[in-house]
């Protein structure tokens, strides 16, 4: 923990941020729980779910290459401000309507929110940190996020004592008003320019965007990593139907042992994210994000072997440990190699990607829980993620490997017209 003791005392921004991150993610971690309650309480279905669930996806697989091409192009704090505005006002109209028509088109809006916000702040860490406590920083913020999914769900079941889930959505949009007045004050720098020739127009949002994915194509292990992390959320995302399914109706559990899972969950991404930090190396960060995939795996299968509500919690914290090993290593392998000019469009493209992948994984978890319910629906997830962990594992080999000073790596080739403004 030293070294990030050392990290919040000495880096003034990332105290921020973090301090900014952390309130908002116990309101996220308690308002997730509230809003899939009271889609599957009001409609009693898995689709009810899924819609839900999908709300917070569309707008990235729409929209997430352009997005990722406006963090290259225009200030990344904005961009940061601006995706906190849009979830607190989703979140507290939230609070406020009953409609069916109305919950979705707010929720579409924290979507749109959230696909703003966390490609741009990955693009962002390396602007607000020294590079050598980049991996620490960038493990920190992963490792917040899933505390929130932790502490959030234990908080959503203390708080149904007190208030509705209603009050926790109206919660939950309160804490992103307060991340974006934190966020407004803290000091970005400008990203590094890339050398140009002549005096050439900077391409338009579209053109960056597919000049990104013609970087990405161009870059092996960037190539390999995302089609690597797309294929495992294409089974990992069920879980976010299964889990509900499987402690409400296999185990006859209740709201409050649901958010405990959801918790026991967080809890395990929350230390595997830490973990993580160890990834100061590209190697490194390889050989911890597939043992991240194979631990999920594993813990997918237990999870729909287990035969008691405990063992279960157990398997959801392994599920969780693999889940945080695979988030943070797979940001610090692009963050590595990848130019700070072209970071925004990486990520904003790996967002969308995964956003298609988990969109795929909600339907399709649906559809399987629908007709044979959740536990084979979890081992047919380990199975999937078992043969992913394999291609990775070929795919990605050699793809990181450093030069002959052990310390360097190759960088992603940068377009010629990329000429990104201060942040």
């Amino acid at each position: 923990m030293r070294p990030f003791v050392e990290l919040l005392r000495e880096e003034r921004g990332v105290r921020r941020l973090a301090a900014a991150h952390a309130q908002s993610m116990l309101g996220t971690g308690a308002g997730y729980v509230a809003l899939l309650i009271i889609a599957y309480d009001r409609f009693h279905s898995a689709w009810a779910v899924s819609a839900v669930l999908l709300c917070e996806l569309l707008p990235a697989m729409l929209l997430g290459a352009v997005i990722g091409a406006a963090g290259d192009r225009w200030s990344r704090k904005k961009l940061l401000v601006a995706g906190d505005v849009l979830r607190a006002a989703a979140f507290i109209g939230l609070a406020f309507v009953s409609s069916i028509e109305a919950t979705i088109a707010l929720a579409l809006l924290a979507g749109f929110g959230q696909a703003v916000f966390v490609p741009t702040m990955n693009a962002a860490l390396p602007s607000v940190v020294s590079k050598q406590r980049l991996p620490q920083a960038t493990a920190l913020y992963g490792a917040l996020e899933d505390i929130g999914y932790t502490a959030g769900p234990a908080l959503a079941a203390l708080a149904y004592v007190l208030i509705d889930a209603q009050g926790v959505l109206l919660a939950n949009g309160l804490s992103f008003a307060l991340s974006a007045v934190v966020i407004g004050s803290v000091a970005f720098r400008a990203p590094a320019r890339a050398e140009v020739e002549g005096s050439a127009p900077r391409p338009g949002l579209l053109a960056s965007a597919r000049e990104g994915i013609r970087v990405l194509a161009a870059h092996q292990g960037a190539r390999s990593l995302v089609l690597a992390s797309a294929a495992f959320v294409a089974f990992l995302g069920a879980v976010n139907v299964g889990e509900l399914l499987l402690v409400r109706d296999t185990l006859d559990g209740s709201g409050a042992q649901y958010a405990l899972v959801v918790a026991a969950m967080g809890s395990g991404i929350a230390v595997g994210s830490l973990v993580a930090s160890r990834g100061d190396t590209a190697p490194a960060a390889q050989r911890l994000y597939l043992l991240g995939l194979l631990a999920c795996a594993a813990a997918m299968a237990a999870c729909g072997l287990a035969p008691t509500y405990g063992l279960v919690l157990v398997a959801f914290a392994a599920l969780g440990f693999g889940n945080g090993l695979v988030a943070v290593s797979e940001n610090l392998l692009i963050q590595h190699v990848i130019p700070d000019e072209v970071l925004g469009r990486i990520f904003g493209l790996k967002n969308a990607v995964l956003a298609w992948a988990g969109g795929a994984a909600y339907l399709g978890g649906a559809a399987i829980a629908s007709l044979v319910g959740p536990r084979p629906l979890f081992l047919f997830m380990g199975a999937g993620s078992l043969l992913v962990w394999g291609l990775a594992r070929t795919a990605m080999r050699g793809a990181w490997a450093p030069t002959l000073s052990g310390r360097k790596l190759p960088a992603a080739p940068v377009p010629a017209a990329a000429v990104p403004v201060t942040s």
